[in-house]
Parts: C-alpha cells; structure tokens; sequence
C-alpha cells in the first residue's frame, strides 16, 4: 500500500463525515435563525397588545386636549358675565397651556408630525387669542373678544385644532 492509497483511504472515511458534519451545522444554524426570528416576533406581538390600549388612551386624551382648546369649546367654557376683555383673554390663555401641559407625555405614543400639529393647534389658539384683544378698544367686554375670536377661528375652512384632530382620527385608524 502506498502512500497516496493510504491517504485516498482515508479522504474516503472522512469525506461522508465531513458532509454530515456540514450539513448537521447548516440545519443547525438555520434552525436557530428561524427560532430567534419567533421569539421577535412574540416578543413584538406581546409588547404590541400591552402597548395599544396606552396608545389608544393617550389618542383619547389627546382628542379631548383639542376638543377643549377648540375656541367654540374653549370660550364657552370659561366665560362668565360680566367679564372684562382681557380676562376672558387671560383664562383662554391659562386653560390651553395648562391643558397642553398636562397632557405633553402623550406625545411618546403617538407621531411625531401629530404632535406638531397638536403644537401649532396650541400655537395658534393662543395668537388668535392675542390677536383679536389687540384689535379690541380698551375696557372691552368678554362677549366683544369672544365674538371676534369666533369670527377670527372662522376665517380659515380648516383651523389647526380641526386639521390635528383629522389627521388624530387617521393615525388611529392605520393601528387598526
């Protein structure tokens, strides 16, 4: 027996090991893939069904949020008789900052582009606020500056707080 005969014997004894061994690794190894791919997804699919119900609740809130910052809302809502201008101004003023900053950490759950929208809705409550008492004559009375606000949340075919909560209701249904 020569040299070359004793190696080829062996290349022959080892090469179906070799094979197995190869193919025992590649099944392996896809198994493995395919079992961390599961595990994802049931960790996603769990972390989904505790986090939608929060999701669907800071929608709510926040659909509450723009519903009392909407002028009509808003003005009926803090208006008293007998109330200056620019007290009505004040407590308009007041009521949607604190409303919007009770309710700034819900902005973890939702977009990014509704939150800015929720943001300009605030924005622009507050400077419509200002710019009808700045156009008012001193001493003016709340039922002047709520009539001008009226007007003035008019002008536009779709105010801020209107378009935000629009696009709320669309975001809400894409979850679903």
């Amino acid at each position: 027996m020569s040299i070359g005969d004793f190696f080829m014997d062996i290349a022959k004894l080892m090469l179906p090991g070799i094979l197995v061994a190869g193919t025992v690794f590649l099944l392996l190894n896809k198994y493995f893939q395919n079992e961390n791919q599961r595990r994802l997804f049931e960790l996603r699919s769990s972390s989904q069904k505790e986090l939608l119900p929060i999701r669907l609740q800071a929608y709510e809130r926040l659909t509450i949020l723009l519903e009392r910052m909407s002028p009509n809302n808003l003005i009926l809502r803090v208006i008293e008789a007998d109330m200056s201008a620019e007290s009505l101004h004040t407590f308009i003023v007041t009521e949607v900052k604190a409303e919007f900053d009770h309710n700034q950490s819900q902005q973890i759950y939702v977009s990014a582009e509704l939150w800015n929208m929720i943001k300009f809705a605030k924005e622009d409550t507050i400077k419509g606020a200002n710019y009808c008492l700045a156009t008012l004559p001193p001493n003016s009375s709340a039922v002047d500056l709520s009539k001008l606000i009226f007007d003035y949340s008019m002008r536009e075919e779709y105010p801020p707080v209107y378009k935000a909560l629009l696009y709320l209701k669309k975001e809400v249904s894409e979850l679903f």
